[in-house]
C-alpha cells in the first residue's frame, strides 16, 4: 500500500521551505496562516494549544534567541494523502543568547491537515536529540 501521494508532496515540501523562511523573519504574523487555529505544539519547555499560545511560545523563543536561524534537515514523509500528511525531520538552530553564540539541534514531527484546499499544521512536536 502506498501512503505517499507524490503529486501532493511537492506542495508540502514548498510549505516546509516557506515555514523556515517565515520563521526566520521572527514575526509570528508572517507564518501563522499555515498553523491551524486549534493546533497543538509540544516543545521541551511545554505544550501549547491554539494559535495564541503557539504565537506566545514562538515570540518568547525569539526574545531569548536573537537572530535565530532555524533549518529542517532529513525530511521524511511518512504519510501523505489528500487530507492529511505527516513528516519527521531533524532541525538545527543558531543565534545569540545573552550576546553569546548559541546553537542546538533536535528532531521533529509535523502533522498537516488539508482544510478547504489549504495545508495547515495541526500538530508539531520538537525535542532534543537523544543522547
Amino acid at each position: 500500500m502506498n501512503f505517499l501521494r507524490q503529486d501532493i508532496l511537492k506542495d508540502l515540501d514548498k510549505i516546509l521551505l516557506q515555514y523556515e523562511k517565515k520563521y526566520d523573519s521572527h514575526d509570528f504574523k508572517n507564518f501563522k496562516d499555515i498553523i491551524h487555529k486549534d493546533a497543538m505544539y509540544w516543545f521541551n519547555d511545554g505544550s501549547y494549544r491554539g494559535i495564541d499560545q503557539i504565537g506566545e511560545a514562538f515570540t518568547s523563543t525569539w526574545d531569548d534567541i536573537k537572530d535565530e536561524i532555524y533549518r529542517l534537515n532529513n525530511i521524511e514523509w511518512l504519510c501523505v494523502d489528500e487530507n492529511i500528511a505527516v513528516c519527521i525531520y531533524q532541525f538545527t538552530w543558531s543565534g545569540y543568547i545573552d550576546g553569546r553564540v548559541a546553537s542546538g539541534n533536535g528532531r521533529g514531527t509535523n502533522v498537516f491537515i488539508n482544510e478547504e484546499g489549504n495545508w495547515k499544521i495541526i500538530h508539531e512536536h520538537l525535542s532534543r536529540m537523544p543522547l
